[in-house]
């Protein structure tokens, strides 16, 4: 094995000595332990002229791996020496009240504190425990359940709290998407009706939908209507309602016999509702287009241009129409109110 040496006396934990006279003449001496020195030695009389002196230096790695071992104790020893607070908080992308608090409150200590001013002194190796403590409060988590994290500081208890707050963001997520979605479709509407021909009736492809309805006919409240769609809003527990589209539903029967005022049902769209038990599906399939500008006493005529528009195609239709409400958010005047009728194509006959 090969040694390499250095002539900084280090410590190893024993006492070497050398021969002198070899010392001054050059040679590189051998270190060996007291007790071997003294019963190996080939000559007793060479005893007295041994001094005891410090012990070189004595490697097992080359030059080039201890100047790489040297650097990175040289590192780490930057990295132990105190920074400012304003250093620490400018580090951190933060401002310096904040580890202020965290230590007033007991989160979060500094390093050290200066005797003479108070100035609170941080180091590099803090960084990791203030980034878990950011991390943690930009997830919401409360300054309580951080303390208590810190306490117990563990792999475990670290996990289990990221499981907590992935689980957190994974409903945020979902949230936000349907606001997006939200967002998006009132964005399409708001296109749509910068360049729509309101005067136009079109056939369109629908996709199945979920529906939450409620009952209702020509004697049925407003207040209760309000109370109704409450109720059914708890039971499925859809909570805040700002992705949802409301509308009235009315059967076509009633359409063809002229009871244009025959509303049996309101219901409300919610994209993303799943099949349930109760619900009302709107099925899938061809369905008439048409839009409605104005008050309610106008309405009427426009289901009559609907019968006339599918008489003249030879269109059969089935179920209910559905009008749904486009630019509330928008007007201010009845007299601007628009109203899309969507009713659904039934089938052709089988041959």
């Amino acid at each position: 094995m090969n040694w390499f040496w250095e002539k900084e006396p280090v410590n190893k934990g024993y006492t070497a000595f050398y021969d002198l006279i070899n010392y001054q003449d050059g040679i590189i001496p051998q270190p060996r332990p007291l007790s071997i020195f003294f019963t190996r030695h080939p000559s007793a009389a060479v005893t007295r002229h041994l001094i005891p002196i410090p012990l070189p230096v004595f490697y097992k790695h080359p030059p080039a791996q201890r100047q790489r071992r040297q650097l990175s104790h040289r590192r780490m020893d930057e990295k132990s020496k105190l920074l400012t607070i304003g250093q620490f908080a400018a580090l951190h992308g933060i401002n310096k009240k904040t580890p202020m608090w965290y230590d007033e409150i007991g989160l979060f200590k500094p390093a050290a504190v200066n005797p003479v001013n108070g100035y609170r002194c941080y180091n590099y190796y803090q960084s990791p425990i203030l980034e878990t403590i950011l991390l943690l409060r930009e997830l919401d988590v409360s300054i309580t359940e951080i303390q208590d994290f810190m306490k117990n500081r563990s792999a475990e208890a670290m996990r289990n709290l990221l499981d907590e707050k992935i689980g957190d963001l994974d409903l945020q997520i979902m949230h936000l998407q349907a606001v997006k979605k939200t967002l998006c479709n009132h964005h399409q509407n708001m296109t749509a009706l910068l360049t729509m021909d309101l005067s136009e009736i079109t056939v369109v492809e629908k996709e199945e939908r979920c529906l939450v309805t409620v009952n209702i006919d020509k004697d049925t409240a407003f207040e209760q209507e309000v109370e109704l769609i409450t109720a059914e809003t708890a039971r499925f527990r859809l909570g805040r309602l700002h992705d949802a589209s409301y509308g009235s539903m009315i059967p076509v029967s009633s359409i063809e016999a002229g009871r244009f005022d025959d509303y049996t049902r309101l219901f409300i769209e919610i994209p993303a509702l799943t099949k349930k038990s109760g619900l009302h599906i709107q099925p899938k399939g061809r369905y008439l287009r048409a839009f409605h500008k104005g008050g309610w006493d106008t309405i009427p005529s426009r289901y009559r241009d609907i019968l006339d528009y599918a008489r003249r195609q030879k269109l059969t239709l089935s179920g209910f129409s559905y009008e749904k409400g486009i630019n509330e958010t928008v007007i201010d005047r009845i007299e601007d109110y628009i109203v899309r009728i969507e009713i659904p194509i039934a089938p052709p006959p089988q041959p």
